[in-house]
Parts: structure tokens; C-alpha cells; sequence
């Protein structure tokens, strides 16, 4: 005997037909998620149609009006996004592929970015899929902070001799994400808090 789930509305029209192990939802929207009997996830949307095929491990974000998802296969996250429906058959488009950590990559929906934040790389894409930004050579990126929408970066120049940062001779500073400094990298090391930074030089210390 097996179980298997479907979903109804308060009429009692079937909206999804009960051959699914698991059925769930998406935190702030109206999309249903669907795993089959091999664990895979898919998509539906609150009228039961299918939006995304039964191919992902998980689908862990969902942005309802842009259509951009972060989705999971074996643990390695990426990001693609939804196409309007011209018939009943899902698309999509991946715009990143999925080789990056859960705490990787972050939507930002004030300035319509995708922010990917990959020690040692750091890039931005909007929502078709163009690079807006992307961290420049001998730039590592360190730490995002996504509340303040700034990037903690440490700098040094490599040589043909030494390709590699030693993290010896280079400097920490910070930027906006769309690479304009707010801290030349000059300084010995960087915290983020919830409301400010602070940039270390030596013995002393200056909180902004």
C-alpha cells in the first residue's frame, strides 16, 4: 500500500491529481511544490498547473512577479527563471548554473539584482540574465552583507612569481555592489553589524 498526494480546492475540484509522495508549499506565495516517488521536486501553481517539471531536488525560492527561482540539485544551488506560459508545457531559463552554496546567492528585489557571492568571486546579474557587476582580478570577495548591500573585499597584487594571495602583504576595504568604494583597501581587516562597519588599522579602530 502506498500513499499518494494531490491537491483539491474548497469546492472539491481536483486541482493536482493524488500521484505525488509529498506535496508542499513556498513560503509568501501561492505556488505548490510536488515531489514524485524518486524525490524529485516540481512546481505548480495555486490552479494546478504545472509550472516546473519534477527535476530538482528542491526549489527553495520563488519570486512571484519576476519569475526568478533558486532551485537545489544535489546540494549545489543555481538560479533560472520562469518563462510565461504559452501552453500547458513549464519553461524555464537557467541563468546560473548550479555549482554554488545555499548562502551563495541572494536576490535582492529592491534593485532587481541576483547577487552571487562565492569566495573568492562576487558578481551581480539582473533578472534577464546580464552581468551587472562582477569583482575585478586581484579583488577576493570576502564577506556580503545583504542588509547593507556591501561587499567586504580584500586586495593584493599578484605576480607571475606569486599568482596566488598570500595574505601577507594585502589590504582590506569594502564597496557597494555596484563596485563603488566606501572603503579604499587600506585596512588591516573589516566587521560588518546589523546597522554599521568597522574598518581595523593597527591599533586602532573606526566604526561607520
Amino acid at each position: 500500500y502506498q500513499r499518494l498526494f494531490g491537491v483539491i480546492d474548497l469546492t472539491g475540484k481536483t486541482l493536482i491529481e493524488p500521484s505525488f509522495n509529498y506535496i508542499g508549499s513556498i513560503q509568501n506565495t501561492t505556488y505548490i511544490l510536488v515531489y514524485d516517488q524518486n524525490g524529485k521536486c516540481g512546481l505548480f501553481d495555486s490552479r494546478g498547473n504545472p509550472i516546473l517539471p519534477t527535476e530538482f531536488n528542491n526549489i527553495v525560492h520563488v519570486t512571484p512577479k519576476t519569475g526568478i527561482v533558486i532551485f537545489d540539485c544535489d546540494e549545489r544551488y543555481g538560479v533560472l527563471k520562469l518563462k510565461k506560459r504559452k501552453s500547458k508545457n513549464s519553461s524555464y531559463t537557467i541563468f546560473l548554473e548550479p555549482r554554488y552554496g545555499y548562502y551563495d546567492i541572494h536576490i535582492n528585489p529592491e534593485l532587481n539584482l541576483i547577487v552571487v557571492n562565492s569566495h573568492p568571486h562576487f558578481f551581480t546579474l539582473d533578472y534577464t540574465g546580464k552581468t551587472k557587476y562582477q569583482l575585478p582580478p586581484h579583488f577576493i570577495a570576502e564577506e556580503y552583507h545583504p542588509d547593507l548591500n556591501l561587499i567586504k573585499f580584500y586586495y593584493e597584487t599578484q605576480t607571475d612569481t606569486q599568482p596566488e594571495p598570500s595574505y601577507i602583504n594585502g589590504k582590506y576595504g569594502c564597496m557597494d555592489i555596484k563596485g563603488t568604494f566606501i572603503l579604499p583597501p587600506i585596512y588591516d581587516d573589516i566587521s560588518f553589524s546589523d546597522i554599521e562597519l568597522t574598518a581595523y588599522q593597527k591599533d586602532t579602530y573606526q566604526s561607520f
